[in-house]
């Protein structure tokens, strides 16, 4: 299929103007951008969180350098990550401290269900990379409750979270592409 115009998408939200995975972050790239990348947790106490955090693909969630801390983001209820105080002076965090110090009361972490509903508000795609273990189920679960199935996409770089999305539903449009992409 040929399109004349690219799609741009945030990663992140808006990664030169907000901290990455806020609120405000998405907010902004939903003014920019047709779709926004944002990375899901499952915290223990069951609550989807949107957080990126350091780590590998195989042990995700470090609070190491996002926030100083020895822990990871699996580890912690969601009133310990709402809490939780991110590093203005780590370097992968593209919008600077400056900025990060001056949005201090927006620089916290969402819950998913916060950021789908500003998502449906504005109309942009969004794009769930299934980041922890546990995510598939409670997300598509989230995403159908919400009304927001032609406004989610999922990734993951562990494909058994991709696989799972497709066994729970494997439905598919017309044209054969899978209706839940």
């Amino acid at each position: 299929m040929y399109i004349n115009s690219p799609k741009v998408v945030g990663h992140r939200g808006h990664l030169c103007r907000s901290l990455e995975n806020t609120r405000h972050s998405i907010r902004l790239a939903a003014q920019h951008c047709h779709e926004v990348e944002i990375d899901v947790f499952l915290l223990k106490c069951g609550t989807l969180i949107v957080f990126h955090g350091g780590g590998s693909d195989e042990n995700p969630g470090s609070l190491s350098e996002y926030c100083n801390m020895d822990a990871s983001i699996l580890d912690l209820t969601y009133e310990e990550a709402r809490r939780l105080k991110f590093n203005p002076h780590h370097l992968e965090f593209g919008c600077g401290p400056d900025v990060i110090q001056m949005l201090e009361h927006e620089c916290y972490i969402p819950t998913l269900e916060e950021v789908l509903s500003d998502a449906r508000e504005t109309g942009v795609v969004i794009k769930i990379e299934l980041k922890g273990p546990g995510t598939p189920d409670p997300v598509l679960k989230l995403v159908e409750a919400m009304g927001m199935v032609d406004q989610a996409h999922y990734s993951s770089f562990d494909h058994s979270r991709i696989k799972r999305i497709r066994e729970l539903r494997p439905d598919r449009n017309l044209d054969g592409t899978f209706r839940y992409k």
